[in-house]
């Protein structure tokens, strides 16, 4: 009796999970090559450093903006109804102008601080009432003291603290020392500080202060102070000059100066024409000193070339000899490339002490 065919078996395990596991690793074969494929990050020996920043200030002009897309035809609009005219609103009222002031000078300061440029005042109000229009209460003296000349050009000097080198003798002793000259205006007011200082032989200070008008400098008061201050007052309304060290009041006449403005108002007068002095011409100016007022006759010597801050800078030199027996020879260098302002300056006694400054620097004031 023969036996049926029993259906075969199914294959062992272990051979299903072979080849489950070449298929996975054939997998990750292909994974593994993808990744080579892909660039990596390079070292960071391989990358760019940034870049330095730097400080400038650099403009760069901004790309053009991109053209907008063209826009849908838009729906026919609605006509509008008729606006209504909008009631007018009532305008505030504006506050009334106000007109500023021009800030005083402050005092000058000791401490020092390009030159500045040369700059030509504007005309203030009101000018000084000339001594004709006025009383005079002190005699005329023997010479009477000149007017400025009406419209004469004047070229007022900016803003500068001028520093000198001093070399001088006193009583046969020679010495070195160093002066300033600081001079400061905002167009209708001006403050001027002179300082001389030396070992063993001490200081002395003179200052200038009062207005600007069309005829240059108008002083208000003048001192000079070495162990004591000895003052002069303009007093324009009264037509007059007094003095602190009770000596008679001198008349005060248009265009008057002292002893320290007239340095700065003969400079100012060469600048707004240089071509009115040539050499020989004389220049009459009435000047107060702490004590008296005289006439100075300054004559224009001619040009001269100096060293100036290491250049050699063209001069215009000014001489005073001294009108009385124990007045001081003044002779001044001014430098028409520098808005003739001096350059050296150089004060002679009668005794033959002088000290002779040769500007070494300028400084803003």
């Amino acid at each position: 009796m023969a036996h049926a065919s029993l259906p075969e078996s199914p294959a062992p395990a272990p051979r299903r999970w072979r080849g489950l596991l070449a298929l996975g690793l054939l997998v990750a074969a292909v994974h593994l090559l993808l990744l080579q494929a892909m660039p990596l990050p390079r070292h960071s020996s391989d990358i760019a450093p940034p870049m330095a920043f730097s400080t400038r200030t650099i403009t760069l002009n901004p790309p053009p903006a991109p053209a907008p897309p063209p826009a849908a035809a838009a729906p026919p609009a609605k006509p509008a109804a008729p606006a209504r005219p909008a009631r007018p609103r009532p305008r505030p009222a504006l506050p009334p102008a106000t007109v500023a002031e021009a800030p005083a000078l402050p005092e000058p300061a000791p401490q020092e601080a390009p030159a500045t440029p040369v700059a030509e005042a504007p005309p203030p109000a009101p000018e000084p009432a000339p001594a004709a229009s006025v009383p005079v209460v002190a005699e005329a003296p023997a010479e009477p003291l000149p007017q400025a000349p009406a419209g004469a050009p004047i070229t007022i000097p900016g803003s500068v603290r001028l520093l000198y080198d001093v070399q001088g003798q006193v009583k046969k002793m020679d010495y070195k020392a160093r002066s300033e000259l600081l001079w400061r205006q905002d167009g209708s007011q001006y403050d001027l500080r002179f300082e001389v200082s030396a070992f063993l032989v001490g200081s002395r200070v003179q200052t200038s202060r009062g207005k600007l008008t069309t005829q240059g400098l108008a002083p208000e008061r003048f001192s000079d102070k070495s162990r004591n201050e000895r003052a002069a007052h303009f007093n324009y309304d009264q037509g007059k000059v007094t003095f602190s060290a009770n000596s008679p009041d001198a008349p005060l006449a248009a265009g008057m100066q002292d002893r320290l403005s007239v340095f700065i108002q003969l400079g100012a007068l060469l600048a707004g024409n240089p071509g009115a002095f040539p050499p020989g011409t004389t220049i009459s100016q009435a000047t107060v000193g702490p004590r008296d007022a005289d006439l100075w006759k300054v004559t224009v010597a001619g040009e001269e070339t100096l060293r100036v801050l290491g250049e050699e800078v063209k001069t215009l030199r000014l001489t005073r000899p001294p009108g009385q027996q124990y007045d001081t020879q003044v002779e001044l260098w001014y430098a028409p490339s520098m808005g003739f302002l001096p350059v050296r300056i150089r004060l002679t006694q009668p005794s033959g002490d002088f000290a002779d400054m040769q500007l070494r620097a300028t400084e803003a004031p």
